[in-house]
């Protein structure tokens, strides 16, 4: 079938309705009316109840898709499917196609009226509504004081194809980035136990055991602090007038978790600098939380630019004629320097970092190490960017689709692709 936007020669026409200017052919229902006579029912299996594994999927309000499983099938869900979960806590709507069973705490089942809603396109539909916070388990009752738009349904349907197209887009990207990290972690392994060698070729590697596992008979173990230079930052600046100034200054939140890229951070003053005595740290210095709750997240990160570093962040400065930043960088990210620290507000000495055994490589071995898991880095990198412009491509259609700015009612649909 032929498919894509066929733009009419005349204007489209809208009319005025309780959701602002929609196109006249659109109805307008309340929220009650679409999701049909039966309005919803409650779970009953308790968060601490879930198992890891088992025959049936639970589906609760969390952000999860799948909050766990279950085994009992007393405790399916009797009814028809497809349904739209929805959390009288979060504002989460899922769309179910499945057997499950419903967890509970406020999670309820919405019956899509099917008289006049294609179910998939008044799950998006859900997704648009722009639900107030009210506190604990009140959403459901602001839900029924909604209203939704009600296109034709072929309109409805083919509305539903372009939004989940991009969903499924998105879900194979985020498929892809889990798939590379896994693959980072696996070659990290190889890397640090082997070194830069194929993996049909480990076996030839002589390897010796030492106070930090098994690495490379050539392969040396040194203290941090014997291949870098270990510092802080400075106090961060008090007062407006000591910011918007052109020097990078850098803080615990600028960090990202599951990435070594630092992307954002503030900017201070002359007089900044003079005032507070800071000191200026290179381009490469790899930093990490030193104290606060936030050394737990175990971040790393290397400084893509000259910057100036709260207190709160720990600097290595790798000597460039014995260690390569990225291997440096690579390292710090498999030693977990928070797990033996005590609840509270743990801190860690600049001595603790200092002494910390390190595996050392010859300077070539470093790059070549630093380079593949860098290549990695990259291509995880650009699916993050992917990612991110599909989710704002989705957002875009969504809010459009649902107004009529967007009019789709001219896209053909094979029957195969309107029942997928």
């Amino acid at each position: 079938m032929s498919k894509g936007f066929v733009l009419s020669s005349e204007p489209p026409k809208f009319k005025e309705t309780p959701l602002g200017p929609l196109p006249e052919d659109w109805e307008v229902v309340s929220f009650v009316d679409s999701i049909g006579d039966q309005k919803f029912s409650v779970g009953k299996v308790q968060r601490q109840h879930y198992k890891s594994a088992g025959r049936f999927p639970i589906i609760d309000q969390g952000q999860s898709p799948i909050a766990g499983y279950w085994d009992d099938p007393r405790d399916v869900y009797q009814g028809p499917l497809p349904v739209i979960v929805f959390g009288d806590h979060t504002r989460v709507f899922k769309f179910v196609e499945f057997e499950f069973v419903c967890g509970a705490d406020g999670t309820k089942v919405l019956l899509p009226n099917t008289n006049k809603f294609d179910p998939e396109f008044l799950f998006f539909t859900f997704l648009n509504l722009d639900i107030p916070s009210r506190g604990y388990n009140r959403h459901f009752h602001l839900l029924k004081e909604q209203y939704v738009p009600l296109p034709p349904l072929p309109e409805q349907r083919a509305m539903a194809y372009v939004l989940r197209t991009v969903q499924r887009a998105k879900e194979a990207t985020e498929k892809v980035i889990q798939a590379m990290r896994e693959l980072k972690k696996s070659l990290m392994r190889h890397l640090f136990t082997y070194g830069p060698v194929p993996i049909k070729e480990a076996e030839r590697v002589t390897l010796k055991e030492t106070e930090i596992g098994l690495i490379p008979e050539h392969w040396q173990v040194v203290k941090l602090g014997e291949v870098a230079k270990i510092a802080v930052g400075g106090s961060a600046p008090q007062g407006s007038q000591y910011f918007g100034g052109p020097y990078p200054f850098i803080r615990v939140q600028h960090l990202n978790v599951n990435s070594e890229n630092i992307t954002r951070w503030d900017y201070i003053t002359d007089e900044a600098i003079r005032k507070y005595k800071l000191k200026l740290f290179p381009k490469g210095t790899i930093v990490f939380p030193k104290s606060g709750a936030s050394i737990r997240l175990e971040k790393r990160a290397i400084l893509p630019v000259d910057a100036y570093l709260v207190s709160h962040l720990c600097a290595v400065i790798p000597r460039e004629d014995i260690a390569d930043s990225y291997f440096i960088l690579y390292i710090l990210r498999t030693i977990k320097l928070a797990e033996q620290k005590a609840e509270g507000y743990p801190t860690l000495k600049l001595t603790e970092i200092t002494n910390i055994p390190i595996p050392l490589p010859p300077l070539s071995e470093q790059h070549e190490i630093a380079r593949i898991l860098q290549a990695v880095d990259q291509k995880i990198q650009a699916e993050e960017r992917r990612k991110q412009a599909l989710e704002v491509l989705f957002k875009t259609l969504l809010s459009h689709l649902m107004t009529g700015k967007i009019r789709v009612n001219h896209l053909k649909l094979s029957n195969e692709e309107e029942i997928s």
